[in-house]
């Protein structure tokens, strides 16, 4: 009975942020982490795609459950700037550049667009404009993110939209297959079994939080700026 329990818990929010960190390690470690410019991805932007989808379903879900969005807001824009310097040094050579901004940014982006489809729901009252407001939404996140030239790439900010409108749907698994099939069909087809991978591991998942103390999230906040600075670091010095 135990080791069924902990076998139905092996896969949960903490272990799954705790993999999504690993893959994105391993795009930093590997050069990765530059926004994709073509259809044909290394393997390290693979795992950026990878970590990014998972932490597109963990963006969802917080979405979905948090009690104060507009702090889950503040603390994902802190944290992307924090992370811009060591993101900027380690891919361009300058503490501040425009070149491109790193992936905390889209996860925000899609934050902000989930709330105003949310406002918009609930104003109109009516699923055509429901339908035309997400949409247009993710149409101006992917603008917004290829102006800007945001990782891992402009198409990815559509990932956590596609989770976060199947939460609402009666059939939440065959939307976010159709909505992955399309996307990688139009504009990420190198990118399939990556984002295949992390869907899959999250519909694995057993929706539990696993440990989730205050101090520990913060800790997985600060990973990646930090994991940015080591090998920006370790680069310089080689």
């Amino acid at each position: 009975m135990k080791r069924s329990r902990a076998l139905k818990n092996l896969i949960n929010s903490f272990s799954l942020r705790a993999l999504a960190f690993a893959a994105a390690a391993v795009c930093v470690v590997m050069g990765g982490g530059q926004p994709a410019h073509s259809a044909q991805l290394s393997f390290a932007e693979g795992c950026a795609l990878f970590a990014f989808t998972i932490f597109s379903f963990l963006l969802s879900n917080g979405y979905l459950m948090s009690s104060d969005r507009y702090l889950y807001a503040k603390r994902l824009l802190i944290f992307a700037l924090i992370a811009e310097i060591p993101f900027d040094l380690l891919h361009y050579g300058y503490p501040v550049s425009s070149h491109g901004q790193n992936a905390i940014f889209a996860l925000l982006i899609a934050l902000c667009g989930m709330y105003v489809c949310d406002s918009v729901k609930e104003a109109a009252d009516n699923s055509v404009v429901s339908l035309l407001t997400d949409a247009a939404v993710i149409a101006v996140s992917i603008l917004i993110c290829r102006t800007a030239n945001v990782e891992p790439s402009p198409f990815a900010v559509a990932i956590p939209y596609v989770f976060c409108i199947s939460q609402e749907l009666s059939y939440p698994r065959l939307f976010q297959f159709a909505g992955f099939f399309a996307l990688c069909a139009i504009a990420l087809p190198d990118a399939a079994p990556y984002i295949a991978a992390a869907v899959l591991l999250s519909w694995l998942s057993t929706g539990e939080r696993g440990p989730n103390a205050l101090w520990l999230r913060y800790v997985f906040y600060a990973s990646y700026p930090l994991m940015l600075t080591a090998v920006y670091l370790l680069r310089t010095r080689a």
